[in-house]
């Protein structure tokens, strides 16, 4: 079996074979992965669960998408049953909030999407929305105060923003995460990365620095002003300020 090149490029383990197919080592089982888009019969693939029907007629290019794929959302070391199986169970998804803040009580809003490994950039699937507070294990049992997600459950074949509603607590830094829903019919979807935002409850500030002079002579004095300022540039409270050399 001649191998034209070491490898394909960045991916140990992986070589472009020469019959146009690509052979990939999987280091945990010990097995090589071949496969030949000339001639798919003639392909060697392991009879694992999860290997697409098509992907002995994968090539180089296409591996190498997949690869970058899995790579971009997270997954460093995607196993050769991964980038083997059917692109469109695999998933990745992103999650964005309007702002990072908001007032005790106050709402944010939430945007959703999502990706296939076939490019699928708005699949048949559901999500799921949570948000806990960002804290020891513990705290997060015991704490009920994670305010409200509406819809929690998102369409990703149309998804639509949800909101979430902060609870009635100051100064509390949450993480909104979303994942995979268990309403999904097919058990064979796999998530790749992780889709989060922390948000925290309280009042938006801004710290700004001026020094005066700009420039100045070596060990002479000069002057740092902190100012703090709110959502809407307004003193909040005391401003600071700090003289330094």
């Amino acid at each position: 079996m001649d191998i034209i090149k070491p490898q394909l490029p960045g991916l140990p383990h992986v070589y472009e074979s020469g019959d146009g197919g690509v052979l990939i080592w999987d280091a945990e089982r010990k097995t090589w992965y071949r496969t030949n888009p000339a001639d798919p019969q003639s392909a060697s693939l392991p009879k694992f669960n999860g290997i697409a029907n098509d992907a002995a007629s994968l090539g180089p290019r296409e591996i190498m998408q997949r690869y970058l794929f899995l790579k971009q959302h997270g997954n460093q070391s995607p196993s050769p049953s991964t980038v083997l199986t059917d692109p469109d169970r695999v998933v990745a998804l992103s999650l964005r909030s309007d702002r990072q803040v908001t007032a005790p009580g106050g709402q944010i809003k939430l945007s959703l999407s999502a990706l296939t490994m076939s490019g699928d950039p708005k699949p048949i699937l559901l999500a799921s929305l949570r948000a806990k507070p960002k804290a020891n294990l513990t705290e997060a049992l015991m704490s009920s105060r994670y305010g409200v997600i509406k819809p929690s459950l998102i369409d990703l074949s149309a998804p639509e923003p949800a909101i979430w509603m902060a609870p009635e607590a100051s100064n509390t830094v949450f993480e909104i995460s979303a994942t995979l829903s268990n309403a999904n019919e097919d058990a064979g979807l796999e998530q790749v990365g992780k889709a989060v935002v922390e948000v925290a409850t309280g009042e938006p500030a801004r710290l700004t620095m001026r020094v005066e002079p700009a420039v100045c002579e070596p060990m002479a004095d000069g002057q740092v002003f902190f100012v703090l300022t709110d959502g809407q540039g307004k003193p909040p409270g005391r401003g600071g300020r700090q003289v330094g050399r």
